[in-house]
């Protein structure tokens, strides 16, 4: 059985449409990446938690979202400055 007109069309534009998305969030991924870092105190925990996210880490089930938030907040507590 030979694919029709429309899914050939599909396949070939799909990577294409993909593409377009991921151009369109990088303004808004390095807004806020900016964001995050700007803050000195907490830079380093920032940027931490958002390569566990990026990673794609995943442990007993669990995403790297929550990787991320786990990470960055163990991250956060232990590179604070000592509490005066």
């Amino acid at each position: 059985m030979h694919p029709s007109s429309t899914q050939t069309a599909a396949v070939i534009l799909l990577p294409f449409v993909a593409i377009r998305a991921g151009l369109a969030l990088i303004g808004a991924i390095a807004s806020s990446v900016m964001g995050a870092i700007e803050d000195g105190e907490h830079r380093e925990a920032s940027i931490i938690t958002f390569l566990a996210t990026a990673s794609g880490l995943t442990l007993f089930g669990l995403g790297s979202a929550f990787w991320g938030i786990v990470i960055g907040s163990a991250a956060a507590l232990v590179l604070r400055p000592a509490q005066r």
